[in-house]
């Protein structure tokens, strides 16, 4: 697996190189370690890490309750079998100059310092858990000061801010929407203050698809209408759709070009007729219909599809064949037991419930065969060779 003895000393963490410098095995190791036999390497136990403390540059403890995984930068593995993890600053600073150099440019992956094992006491007066108990705490007292609450509010544009610890807005319509499976559900916005109409709804668009149809010399335009198409898959609180269709303009024609896009590609690069149109973006608590718009389109030629019916015609095809199935399915299954009965008839021996096979009786022998003329099927009583040939 490995070229020489250097390249896999190379791989092994710091723990498996000191035991087995001391002599230890995989066999014969401390019971505060566990043998990996798929890295082939030894890893501390989930009790020591739980009991573990851990220390970082500045002096500020903490418990290694919460360490799991590790990573691999700049050439290093930073774990805690290499006495190097790298949990995150407990304080959330932005600089700092105890970081590790190899750290510190680092950005948003993992923590910036490099933890070691503490053979002090914990202290929590001295921990990253006092730390961040601190912090919950005032979190808590700024949110109770500025919305008179014990906790978070049910707002998905309401952040916390690290540095502070004071709650802030940032208004995006597209987390309200999905918030829930139908949005936000508060009658007065976090954000504007403002009350917000909670009647659910969807954008409901059209699509106009222009493609040819060619044989010979025959070239003619296929122009074709789905009307009444949904950009989301549930409804909506209203004043979310009307945002969010002023903030992304162009959502439903990307949604539609990402569903068009080998028909697109072709089109720009293989020559081929396709052109793509949305039309008649709207907000509805349903689909409505223009009766007398797709008299007019069908009229001109262009074909007129609604989306719901298409849907409808789904269902009720999906419903078709789960019932054809399961008639199918009774069907076969009516079929073999008659073929076990005509067996258990013809060959005069059935399997019981213990699996041994015995002559069938009197009783069974004349249900099996009601049951067989029940459904059209006559059994032949067999002529034994002595009665063919007589008494004599």
């Amino acid at each position: 697996m490995y070229g020489n003895i250097d390249d896999w000393n190379k791989t092994k963490n710091k723990l498996t190189l000191d035991l087995l410098e001391q002599g230890y095995t995989k066999d014969n190791h401390p019971e505060y370690v566990k043998w990996h036999s798929g890295m082939h390497e030894f890893e501390y136990t989930s009790k020591f890490l739980y009991d573990s403390v851990w220390e970082a540059p500045c002096g500020v403890m903490r418990k290694g309750c919460f360490t799991s995984g590790y990573m691999c930068y700049a050439g290093i593995q930073w774990r805690v079998e290499n006495n190097n993890y790298n949990f995150h600053c407990p304080y959330r600073k932005k600089e700092c100059e105890l970081r590790h150099p190899l750290l510190k440019d680092k950005i948003n992956v993992g923590g910036q310092c490099s933890w070691h094992l503490s053979d002090k006491p914990y202290d929590y007066d001295n921990s990253a858990e006092k730390i961040k108990d601190e912090r919950q705490k005032l979190t808590l007292e700024n949110l109770n000061k500025k919305f008179g609450t014990n906790g978070m509010i049910s707002c998905t544009c309401c952040h916390i801010n690290e540095d502070t610890c004071e709650p802030y807005f940032k208004y995006e319509p597209y987390n309200c929407i999905n918030f829930t499976k139908n949005g936000c559900w508060n009658g007065t916005c976090w954000c504007t203050g403002k009350e917000r109409d909670l009647t659910l709804a969807n954008i409901y668009y059209d699509v106009k698809t222009t493609t040819e149809y060619r044989k010979g010399f025959i070239v003619e335009p296929v122009i074709q209408i789905v009307k009444g198409k949904k950009l989301f898959d549930s409804r909506k609180a209203m004043t979310d759709l009307e945002m969010y269709l002023k903030l992304y303009p162009d959502a439903v024609y990307e949604k539609e070009r990402m569903r068009h896009h080998i028909q697109l590609h072709r089109a720009k690069y293989c020559d081929e007729k396709f052109e793509l149109e949305v039309l008649n973006i709207r907000v509805e608590k349903r689909e409505s219909r223009d009766l007398m718009q797709d008299l007019e389109d069908i009229r001109d030629g262009i074909e007129v599809v609604h989306e719901s019916d298409k849907v409808k015609k789904n269902k009720a095809d999906k419903r078709n064949r789960r019932e054809k199935y399961q008639k199918d399915k009774q069907k076969r299954i009516k079929k073999e037991q008659l073929k076990r009965l005509e067996k258990k008839i013809r060959t005069g021996m059935y399997k019981d419930l213990d699996g041994n096979i015995v002559p069938l009786t009197s009783e069974l022998l004349e249900h099996a065969k009601e049951k067989l003329k029940e459904n059209g099927i006559e059994i032949r009583e067999q002529i034994g060779i002595n009665d063919l040939l007589g008494d004599d």
